[in-house]
């Protein structure tokens, strides 16, 4: 399919288009005018179809695609080209298939301009990797190519529509010229199902949105869809391939689910006697069966929300069947239609909008959004760029199996503790279930926490039983210790694997066993942490280390200390498990990666264990004790500040700073922790509080560290982030008119709160 969109830059259009997509049988929708920035790939929200869209700098032109949520796995890359082409390949059975989305020039540009287009179309046909494929290009050409003048005119077939203008005979020339057919002129059609733009008059129809193939024998049909309820003087024009070895899966339009939750938790005490009598291994694998198909039985469809209220859905009725006419009245009443519809538009989706603000303000919650951009391209160990997925899932399983790779020998410390722990109780399991969000998404084995918590009292001793089978034998399930691990993108170039955060998707029953096991020791771990600790820790925070460092900077400042910093970052800082596995999600497909360190991100224990081993790090220094270390406050000295993996070390010289850094690497050597590497050594000087040039740290410093930059401002704790994020959040809402007083308030008061405190000195 294709369409001339004429924007689909805001949310409204988007949401609008998403919705009058729902309606439609498509595998993919190629679209003309997005009018967004650059380029990238987004999944929409609602549907879970694929966006992929290749735009300018200043918001005009641009080009996509929207793939169907079953076509996606077959996609094998996409390119942007340009503002006005991109194309995406696909391989299915074998089969190669390179679907090119153009926009050609307007009328009122110079040929040389569209000659430009057209030479740029010419090069995305080329099989530069020498595989053959078969390509189709749609799109918005401004070009009406008309009937068949004579036969030296391959391209054109017996059903073209209007007359040639100028541009239709240099399209007409180029299909010639490169082995191509009008598709449109080889079907046939009424008249009616012809044209696909009309002047603002409703005088004229033209044929401007074509399909150009190598061979009219892969087309069955082509035709314009008269009745797509979706705002544009263009309409869709839908394109049935011929290929008889292509099969793909019927694609079911989402619904919304609901359970039953009586009805699960009769079946589950009605099948709870299959669990008894069998080992930990096989319990858990029964406990995960019994809980789906328990869910599976006892959930049903419910009618969907509608986006759109009743009479906004009666105006798209009217606004359709005026289409259809071309009398002057019927152009004014469309007209009019139109600029009342897109009001309804934008007013129903406002309502729905502020009906999801008000769950969030009552949540503290205030993300939203249509879309989330995904990972469409990736850098390859020699620098090239590749939009293949099957290239990205395999440079992501090489680079994080790399990372985990246990790469210290780490001798095994026997643990002299003698009393064997308690036994794990009912009435512990069930305590710290209660205290576990039920909205989170499930691991590989699909049990969500509202299945666990519904499951209650029934499962609740056989879970009982593999803890206290787990903590006795120290051996857990193959299957319990798996993860999903999601990849979070950060700052920097996202064709970089190495700038996204893996946060690993565990199961439900494993979450609920690591809670059990830190309400047994989170008391004793944060015991033995020092002030300088605050990283994930009770009643502390980031608002106490940047007070903090603001009081220093302060009091260095009226006393006129000389005062170095130098802020370490450590590279993906959780690194302390042996032997586990996970599956790096790209694209909606999972591949396994096999871990040999590491505490995951998602783990609830994971911060107090990596605190835990910092500790012991910096408490073999004893820095306290040394009278040239740190800077003196109320009697005790302050040499660094910790927020988890985030350190700052604190000195009066830069000589003292050096030899501070120096036993910070040889601890960690010496303790053989196996902290992973630190990639950021950003360290800041303050002279007499006057600007000068400060001679940097010596960069051959001990270990696998790397010294980035020598600076006067550093953005710890993402302080100067958080502003921003907020000031720009709040700045939309003022511009809606439909917020009222308390909402702003209410907003306000959630984010603004964070930045009064981040800002109090």
């Amino acid at each position: 399919m294709n369409i001339n969109a004429q924007s689909i830059r805001t949310s409204r259009r988007l949401c609008t288009l998403e919705e009058s997509l729902d309606n439609i049988a498509f595998d993919v929708v190629g679209i003309s005018e997005t009018w967004k920035d650059g380029y990238g790939r987004e999944i929409l929200q609602k549907s879970g179809h694929t966006m992929l869209f290749s735009g300018g700098k200043f918001g005009r032109k641009g080009v996509g695609f929207i793939v169907a949520k079953h076509i996606v796995q077959y996609l094998t890359e996409f390119k942007p080209v340009s503002e006005r082409s991109c194309y995406i390949d696909i391989t299915i059975n074998k089969i190669r298939i390179r679907l090119i989305q153009a926009y050609g020039p307007t009328t009122s540009s110079e040929d040389e301009e569209y000659e430009k287009f057209l030479e740029e179309l010419k090069g995305q046909m080329e099989d530069k990797d020498g595989k053959r494929r078969t390509v189709i290009i749609n799109g918005d050409f401004n070009a009406a190519s008309g009937s068949r003048q004579h036969e030296s005119e391959p391209c054109l077939g017996p059903y073209g529509y209007g007359t040639r203008n100028h541009r239709g005979q240099m399209l007409v020339d180029f299909c010639c010229a490169n082995g191509l057919i009008i598709a449109n002129s080889f079907s046939k059609q009424r008249a009616g199902r012809k044209w696909t733009w009309r002047t603002p008059n409703g005088a004229n129809l033209k044929e401007y949105d074509l399909c150009l193939v190598r061979s009219k024998k892969i087309i069955k049909s082509t035709y314009a869809i008269s009745k797509f309820n979706f705002s544009s003087d263009h309409r869709m024009v839908k394109v049935v391939l011929n290929m008889k070895n292509i099969k793909t899966k019927n694609y079911r339009r989402p619904q919304k689910l609901e359970t039953d939750w009586p009805l699960y938790r009769a079946l589950i005490e009605r099948n709870e006697e299959e669990l008894r009598g069998l080992s930990v291994t096989l319990k858990y694998q029964k406990i995960c069966e019994l809980l789906k198909n328990a869910r599976e039985t006892a959930t049903v469809a419910s009618a969907k929300e509608p986006r759109f209220s009743d009479e906004t859905l009666k105006t798209f009725i009217i606004r359709s069947q005026l289409l259809s006419k071309t009398d002057a009245r019927s152009q004014i009443q469309l007209v009019e239609t139109n600029k009342m519809l897109r009001r309804m538009v934008a007013n129903d989706i406002d309502q729905k909008k502020f009906q999801k603000y008000e769950k969030m303000v009552a949540a503290r919650k205030i993300n939203e959004k249509v879309s989330t951009s995904t990972m469409f391209e990736i850098l390859k160990d020699n620098g090239e760029v590749t939009s293949n997925p099957e290239e990205i899932r395999r440079r992501v399983k090489m680079f994080y199996e790399e990372l985990y790779k246990s790469s210290t020998q780490v001798a095994r410390r026997n643990s002299t503790v003698t009393v064997k722990p308690p036994e794990v109780i009912e009435s512990e399991v069930n305590h710290h279930l209660k205290r576990m969000k039920l909205s989170k998404a499930p691991g590989h084995d699909q049990v969500t926490n509202s299945m666990l918590r519904n499951s209650m009292p029934s499962i609740l001793p056989h879970l009982q039983e593999i803890f206290t089978y787990i903590i006795y034998e120290k051996q857990i399930p193959p299957a319990l210790a798996d993860s999903i691990t999601t990849l979070i993108p950060k700052k920097g170039d996202l064709r970089d694997v190495g700038n996204y955060r893996p946060i690993s998707v565990l199961p439900a029953t494993f979450k609920l066993l690591t809670r059990v096991i830190l309400g047994r020791i989170q008391g004793t771990l944060e015991e033995a942490q020092p002030p300088e600790q605050a990283g994930f820790r009770r009643s502390y925070g980031t608002t106490e280390h940047i007070f903090n460092l603001h009081i220093l900077f302060q009091k260095a400042r009226e006393y006129n200390i000389q005062m170095y910093m130098v802020f370490i970052d450590f590279k993906k800082a959780y690194d302390s498990v042996e032997d586990a596995t996970s599956s790096v999600k790209i694209h909606d497909q999972t591949t396994p990666v096999i871990i040999r360190r590491g505490v995951r991100q998602g783990c609830v224990l994971s911060p107090l264990l990596f605190n835990a081993v910092l500790e012991e790090v910096f408490k073999e220094l004893e820095w306290e004790e040394k009278q040239d270390y740190g800077l003196p406050i109320d009697g005790k000295r302050i040499t660094n500040l910790r927020y988890a993996d985030d350190v700052v070390l604190i000195a009066k010289d830069k000589e003292t700073m050096q030899k501070m850094v120096d036993e910070l690497v040889e601890s960690m050597i010496a303790e053989k922790t196996r902290l992973p590497r630190v990639t950021r050594i950003a360290w800041k000087r303050k002279v007499n509080w006057a600007r000068k040039v400060a001679a940097p740290i010596k960069k051959d410093i001990v270990g696998d560290w790397t010294l980035v930059s020598s600076t006067n401002t550093e953005a710890y704790l993402a302080e100067k982030n958080m502003g921003r994020f907020h000031d720009a959040t709040f700045l939309s809402y003022h511009q809606s008119f439909l917020v009222n007083f308390r909402q702003v308030t209410q907003l306000h008061l959630i984010g603004n709160e964070r930045n009064l405190i981040y800002k109090c000195d």
